[in-house]
């Protein structure tokens, strides 16, 4: 099976309206011998349902691939999609999750490895946190983007509602790094699929000394590796920071 997460578009005028996929449909099990087919069927559903029911425009991002051969791009394009505008900062950093710890961390740059190293010996802790805890990752984020100044056209609002589905297993993860008892850096992991996603992330001033983000990812990296079925952490792109 698999699920995909809609964005309706009304454009001035009522012109039209645009129904966007992005990053989907998502498969639960991508390895599956006959991914391919599910994955068509439920682009050809996207198609009854808002292209031909609802008369909508159509668009669908497909997700990042791990490997040169973008085969969900290439259903949609024999499908008879077009190629929409490429996006300005294409880069995606996805990382292998299904190693052993030791594999993992040989599999590090050497700067990297060295940072956390640094982090590990900081007195840094770890904890995954329960969805009514988000009120203090609000908090965090919103200082963060104080701090930094930088526009934020996320659809950070929506996670919420995220936390409160009624699919166990479509509920991301709030993550805490703590430094003498206070809260450094935090992280929201959505992990349903093969896939986890870094959905969002935030620091205070204090996090950067102490290197925690490499501290927070690592751990991340391992409770995945020992949680879920995710083979991929799709870490996000750069959007030219």
């Amino acid at each position: 099976g698999g699920c995909a997460l809609m964005m309706i578009q009304h454009l001035p005028l009522h012109l039209c309206s645009i129904a966007i996929c992005k990053w989907g449909p998502m498969l639960k099990d991508a390895r599956r011998p006959d991914a391919a087919e599910i994955y068509a069927g439920m682009i050809e559903a996207l198609i009854i349902e808002y292209a031909e029911r609802r008369r909508m425009m159509l668009s669908v991002l497909p997700r990042a691939p791990t490997n040169p051969d973008n085969w969900q791009f290439r259903h949609l394009m024999a499908r008879g999609f077009r190629r929409g505008i490429d996006m300005r900062y294409p880069a995606r950093y996805i990382v292998r999750i299904d190693l052993s710890e030791a594999e993992q961390r040989r599999s590090l740059a050497q700067k990297w490895r060295y940072h956390l190293n640094k982090a590990e010996k900081a007195d840094l802790t770890f904890e995954r946190a329960a969805p009514e805890r988000l009120a203090e990752f609000d908090a965090l984020y919103a200082a963060m983007g104080d701090r930094k100044n930088f526009p934020d056209y996320s659809a950070y609002n929506t996670i919420a509602a995220l936390f409160d589905t009624g699919t166990p297993g479509l509920r991301p993860e709030l993550f805490f790094v703590r430094h003498d008892g206070a809260v450094v850096a935090g992280a929201i992991i959505f992990k349903a699929g093969d896939t986890a996603i870094y959905l969002f992330g935030a620091t205070n001033d204090a996090a950067l000394p102490l290197r925690a983000g490499y501290f927070m990812h690592w751990r991340i990296i391992s409770w995945l590796h020992e949680n879920t079925n995710a083979r991929w952490y799709d870490l996000g792109g750069t959007d030219g920071f």
